[in-house]
């Protein structure tokens, strides 16, 4: 039988892998991006992812496997349309041989790339790669199944990326909870909650928040990225099976068969046929049933997780508390006692300084009480000093007087002496006496 044809190594892994890196980081860079320049300023976007760096791994994986899950749904989109586009020429009444086969290969190799690496033409370039080889078309119908087998195993490993993504984003999730739940109770010490309770508990709080949003993002990405992959499979499905439909009808009665001939049960092959389209039917069915219940499964799963972890997490929670604000009581009161032996300490030395400090101010308001007196007395004595300058003053004043008084009386002495001369009569003794002394006065 043959096998489908594969693309050179390079291209496969660029299809697969290659492609959806480089969109989905490009995705990532752009998202980031608008939240950076204040594009997509929505709290809950900006918490949830632009919280932690676990969160932008986990943002980035998304967009990886949305890529690849968003492409591979383009691409069957595409080929929706190919499948009815790409037309055969009708065979002969009595059917063609198998070495005709190479011209209708011919003629699909014109066609260009993009049309020839799609499902519907790589299952007809392959099924008449078959006839030409075997130049027979006897089992032509089981090399269609086959093919069809082949093709539906292809599709599901195509979506080995998005699978190992849709697993280690929760798993990124719990990382990030390990890591949230560390960091809030690392740094939870006894010092910190009596010092800085206030820090301490927005310390815890922090830790909190981030253990619990990198899981909360994890299983939304997941459950997403699930959603969305369900969505392309269940078009691809239906491309797979338009692919079946289309090459029966247009290679199934093309070739003439010579097993039919001798053998008598000709219509074997038509029942063979129709239990090739019943199987694909069957076969489509249960590809469904499968992914249903490997959702449900998946989604059991997630509520088991779920509840074990908030069991885990809040039991842990629970005795570091109890712990922590034993802790911090025992710490509190002893604190308590300490504070109050040094208040009572401190309170006795302030008495002793407050006494020190009266007897000081005693000292200094008897000496303000002299000194006052002492000023009292300045005053008096200055009011003395005026009254004598006021007195020394009228004597000044007096004393000129009296001057101007002797220069009379002495004048006077004088006219009288001249006139006793002229008279020849001597001074009575009294004015003789009072000239004396008023030159005595003057001398002095």
């Amino acid at each position: 039988m043959a096998k489908t044809r594969r693309s050179p190594l390079f291209g496969v892994i660029l299809d697969s892998i290659g492609w959806p890196l480089v969109w989905g980081l490009l995705a990532t860079v752009g998202f980031y991006a608008a939240i950076r320049q204040g594009i997509l300023t929505q709290e809950l976007i900006v918490r949830y992812t632009a919280g932690h760096p676990v969160e932008y791994v986990e943002v980035c994986l998304f967009f990886i496997g949305l890529a690849a899950v968003l492409r591979r749904g383009w691409q069957a989109i595409r080929q929706l349309g190919i499948a009815e586009a790409v037309q055969l020429d009708p065979p002969p009444a009595e059917g063609q041989t198998s070495q005709e086969a190479t011209q209708i290969l011919n003629e699909l190799a014109e066609l260009p790339q993009s049309i020839r690496n799609s499902y519907f033409v790589q299952r007809l370039e392959n099924a008449l790669s078959f006839v030409r080889r075997q130049e027979s078309a006897d089992d032509l119908d089981d090399e269609l199944k086959y093919l069809a087998d082949t093709d539906v195993e292809r599709n599901y490993e195509a979506y080995a990326l998005v699978r190992m993504i849709i697993w280690a984003t929760p798993m990124l999730g719990f990382l990030g909870t390990v890591i949230g739940i560390t960091l809030a109770l690392g740094d939870l010490s006894p010092e910190a909650l009596v010092n800085s309770p206030k820090v301490a508990m927005e310390g815890l709080l922090s830790g909190l928040s981030v253990a619990f949003d990198t899981t909360a993002l994890a299983l939304t990405l997941s459950i997403a990225l699930m959603f969305t992959q369900f969505l392309i499979t269940q078009i691809e499905t239906q491309l797979l099976s338009i692919v079946d439909r289309r090459v029966y009808e247009l290679l199934g009665n093309r070739f003439k068969k010579f097993g039919g001939e001798r053998d008598p049960h000709v219509a074997s092959v038509e029942r063979m046929s129709q239990k090739v389209l019943t199987s694909m039917e069957t076969m489509a069915e249960r590809h469904g049933d499968i992914w249903k219940s490997s959702l449900d499964s998946a989604h059991q799963q997630w509520q088991t997780m779920m509840a074990e972890t908030a069991e885990t997490v809040e039991t842990g929670l629970s005795s570091a508390l109890t712990n922590s604000m034993q802790t911090h009581a025992d710490n509190l009161l002893h604190i308590e006692d300490t504070a109050s032996a040094r208040t009572t300490e401190r309170w006795e030395q302030m008495q002793v300084n407050a006494q020190e400090t009266l007897t000081v101010l005693r000292q200094h308001q008897g000496e303000l009480t002299k000194y006052g007196e002492v000023s009292l007395k300045v005053l008096q004595a200055t009011g003395e000093i005026t009254n004598l300058e006021k007195a020394l003053n009228e004597n000044l004043r007096a004393l000129a007087g009296s001057k101007n008084f002797e220069d009379t009386v002495m004048s006077l002495s004088a006219a009288i002496q001249l006139l006793s001369s002229r008279l020849g009569k001597p001074l009575p003794r009294e004015n003789q006496v009072n000239l004396d002394s008023a030159d005595q006065e003057r001398a002095a």
